[in-house]
């Protein structure tokens, strides 16, 4: 679903791996590599790119039903210095949601929580979405991984600021088109 979201010359420069241990990722562990070399028009791509190929931070995407339970840090009690690990259903949360980004807690108490249970950027989509829906809603939020540097500067990746607005329509936009066109 994620290469659906890019156009079809594109797709052969995207990798979906499975981790050895050798090759970057945990054995086990699923990652995406993206061809450094190959230059696209598309700022779907672009984004991606970007995203794979920093190597100073991680984000995690995780496809989750509403029956799926997400684990998060928060802050729930004033003043307290370190968020606390929380789990929660999914369904619990706004149904109209279609994804989440939940930056790495990088030790600052006054930055927007919540945040990814891990050290990583956890991007959370809602999976009772059609495929197309799923694919728009990765490229939506991986724009929002790039704008706010895996955490580094959440303000730049909140909605209402800047051009992120602009940025995440038009990951949707070209995501729905580029599946269109399968």
């Amino acid at each position: 679903m994620l290469q659906e979201g890019l156009r079809k010359e594109d797709r052969s420069h995207v990798h979906l791996v499975e981790g050895d241990g050798r090759n970057g990722f945990k054995k086990g562990q699923f990652g995406v590599t993206v061809d450094a070399g190959y230059k696209s028009k598309s700022e779907n791509f672009q984004f991606l790119q970007k995203a794979a190929n920093d190597h100073s931070a991680t984000a995690q995407v995780d496809v989750l039903s509403s029956k799926d339970t997400v684990s998060l840090k928060i802050f729930n009690a004033s003043p307290q210095k370190e968020p606390v690990n929380s789990s929660f259903p999914l369904g619990s949360v706004d149904q109209s949601f279609q994804g989440y980004t939940f930056f790495e807690y990088r030790g600052n108490p006054g930055a927007p929580g919540p945040f990814s249970a891990g050290d990583y950027t956890n991007v959370v989509v809602h999976g009772d979405q059609t495929d197309i829906e799923i694919s728009e809603s990765m490229h939506h939020e991986l724009r929002h991984v790039v704008l706010g540097d895996f955490g580094r500067s959440i303000p730049a990746a909140e909605h209402g600021r800047g051009n992120v607005d602009k940025q995440t329509k038009a990951a949707e936009d070209e995501a729905r088109q580029n599946a269109k066109d399968q």
